[in-house]
């Protein structure tokens, strides 16, 4: 397959393509030698669950629909909010896979916090 790239200063920086069972998916780049200053990422779990998930309905449609409200994801990760023209915002990465991935992460937590309170007694 013949993937649909998307370049940056002449390299490719993603694209779209398709597996042998021909299901699309989405690449970016991430070679090595196209980064510099590489370290550990911080953490991230007290802003993942500072995220509101959300259902609603779209004004338009009145269809239901699952994910994030931009102005609300805009407090807590203002790189994944982009604002067009219009005024309108736009969120980077957090379809409607990514919010219930989240939402379990963010129902684990509070589980595993849950669970070390209980510890935490017994131990006492």
């Amino acid at each position: 397959y013949t993937p649909i790239s998307f370049y940056r200063q002449g390299t490719t920086a993603g694209g779209i393509s398709a597996n042998v069972g021909s299901t699309p998916f989405f690449f970016s780049a991430s070679d090595a030698r196209l980064k510099h200053v590489v370290v550990p990422l911080e953490p991230h779990l007290d802003r993942i669950r500072a995220l509101q998930a959300r259902s609603f309905r779209w004004n338009d449609s009145g269809e239901a629909g699952e994910g994030f409200v931009a102005q609300e994801v805009q407090e807590v990760y203002p790189d994944l909010v982009d604002t067009g023209e219009d005024g309108m915002m736009t969120l980077q990465g957090l379809g409607k896979v990514e919010t219930r991935i989240i939402k379990a992460l963010q129902e684990l937590a509070d589980k595993v916090e849950s669970l070390e309170a209980q510890l935490a007694e017994l131990k006492h």
